[in-house]
């Protein structure tokens, strides 16, 4: 929760010979501007995931195929995981459980030197425990439109990274009591796609914390 926030201004102004009524309209601005401010912030939950940015290691996730942790690259810090499709479907997976139905929001961070028209990060909710039993519903985003300019580091040097994300997806069917979260790229029969991934997230959806009730002119 964002705490209320007072600033006054009317001392320093009064002592430039604003008059009274000038300073009560200038403070009411200002206070007025801080609070549409503060209300443009969304607050992102909790992330849900263990070890969502890979920093010394890659425990908590379980990987299949031909997927590795790299120590030298990496964003915001070093530490992702390097997937290729040379040899077939690749991913990095790691199961939420239990999980409470709500919201949620998916991010992640990735960087390809060449291509990565077939990487992917999913959301696949389970009527069970541990990622058991039936799939009850999922949500999948590709690198399509994804946001580029984040700062990071490829092979030790300065890289710009990307960012996919899918944001306020209701994993909410009652039932729902796991969700198996995954990074990956697809097979190929063309050239192979080499792909890092770095700063999973998977929490529930941003909130706004500050809402405007009332606002008095004095």
């Amino acid at each position: 929760m964002i705490p209320a926030i007072a600033i006054d201004v009317r001392p320093a102004l009064w002592a430039s010979g604003i008059c009274p009524a000038a300073l009560t309209r200038i403070s009411s601005r200002i206070a007025f501007a801080v609070l549409l401010a503060l209300q443009s912030i969304p607050t992102r939950g909790q992330n849900l995931l263990v070890n969502p940015d890979f920093t010394t290691n890659g425990s908590g996730w379980t990987v299949s195929g031909s997927g590795t942790f790299d120590n030298a690259s990496g964003s915001p810090t070093p530490g992702s995981f390097h997937l290729s499709n040379s040899s077939g479907s690749v991913s990095v997976s790691q199961c939420v459980s239990p999980f409470t139905p709500q919201h949620i929001d998916l991010f992640a961070r990735f960087y390809s030197p060449t291509s990565a028209s077939l990487a992917l990060v999913s959301a696949v909710a389970y009527d069970g425990l541990n990622c058991t039993g039936s799939v009850v519903v999922g949500t999948t985003v590709n690198t399509n439109g994804a946001a580029s300019g984040f700062s990071g580091s490829f092979n030790g040097g300065a890289q710009t990274w990307n960012e996919v994300s899918t944001l306020n997806q209701g994993l909410t069917t009652l039932g729902i009591q796991s969700v198996q979260v995954a990074f990956g790229v697809l097979s190929s029969a063309g050239p192979a796609e080499d792909v890092w991934f770095d700063l999973i997230r998977f929490g529930p959806a941003a909130t706004l914390p500050v809402t405007l009730q009332e606002f008095h002119v004095d």
